[in-house]
């Protein structure tokens, strides 16, 4: 019986796949940022600026850097067609006289890579199991919103390496303005740090009763929390994923990955075990959902 080596990735309804040819040379990587960098070039030679990168530190930001980003920033909190001239105007108001093309070409670009962001994290959320939606607030006795992030950070990377938990999340305000963190979390079976409480109080944001799984371990070292209990099916359909997506979308916020997080899955697969064809170009397969449960993933460097 015919075998090939399939690249799937989960679409929320079927698993999709490609047939995979492993090469022995290492195809070139696509970097997202390379136009941003160019745009960023351009700047430079018609407006006089000088970027002197030997004098920036590793992810120092410069000038430049900073205000487009600003300026970015403000323009999300505007509707689509009025983000390049609340971009322009923010940017005049700062001393920056820019060409409308170029705002319309860094715009463009950025929204771009945020498709690529979105696409990839939501292969990840797919494609890997998690059995925690997590959400941690810090106490102001605490931590301040600098300490907060950063322990926060370097707690789940321990975690991730000693008690091989997996996560991805994205910090967010709420509508008061109080910095948190989501989270979608794996704990192995044993593995749950601290203990969960549960208690029932009442919910200022949503005005109304509810039961909250507070983690010990979490609350002691940075405040309020919620650990609610998911499954893959609930994943899908519950909107948890829309959730996260809203709050990167609304603040251009990084997401924060622990390592091991593949984006798409391998497996070798029979023939008979695909029940459709489709795609001209390329070739596209679609797969039972409970394919996995039969197979071992292969791992592959991607």
């Amino acid at each position: 019986m015919a075998t090939n080596l399939y690249r799937i990735h989960n679409d929320s309804s079927h698993y999709i796949g490609v047939k995979y040819i492993k090469t022995n040379s290492e195809e070139p990587i696509l970097n997202s940022e390379a136009n941003l960098k160019d745009f960023k070039s351009e700047f430079s030679l018609k407006f006089g600026y000088r970027r002197v990168r030997k004098n920036l530190k590793e992810n120092e930001e410069s000038d430049i850097d900073k205000i487009f980003n600003e300026a970015y920033l403000k323009a999300l909190e505007f509707k689509k067609k009025e983000r390049v001239k609340v971009m322009l105007k923010f940017l005049k108001e700062n001393n920056y006289i820019v060409a409308e093309s170029i705002v319309i070409s860094y715009l463009y670009k950025k929204n771009k890579n945020f498709k690529s962001r979105i696409d990839r994290f939501k292969k990840k959320a797919l494609n890997n199991k998690w059995n925690y939606f997590v959400t941690i607030t810090y106490d102001d006795s605490k931590h301040d919103e600098f300490s907060f992030k950063e322990k926060l950070k370097k707690c789940l990377a321990n975690l991730h390496t000693r008690n091989d938990y997996r996560y991805m999340g994205v910090f967010e305000r709420s509508k008061i303005g109080r910095l948190h963190f989501h989270a979608l979390m794996y704990i192995p079976k044993g593995e749950m740090v601290g203990d969960l409480k549960v208690i029932n109080d009442y919910s200022t944001s949503d005005k109304k009763m509810r039961i909250t799984h507070i983690n010990t371990f979490f609350e002691k070292r940075f405040g309020r929390n919620d650990f609610v209990r998911i499954n893959s099916k609930e994943l899908m359909h519950d909107n948890i994923i829309s959730y996260l997506l809203k709050y990167i979308s609304k603040s251009d916020e990084p997401i924060f990955y622990s390592r091991g997080i593949p984006t798409y899955l391998y497996v070798q697969l029979s023939d008979d075990e695909v029940i459709l064809q489709f795609g001209d170009l390329l070739l596209k397969y679609i797969f039972t959902d409970d394919i996995l449960e039969h197979h071992s993933l292969i791992k592959m460097r991607c």
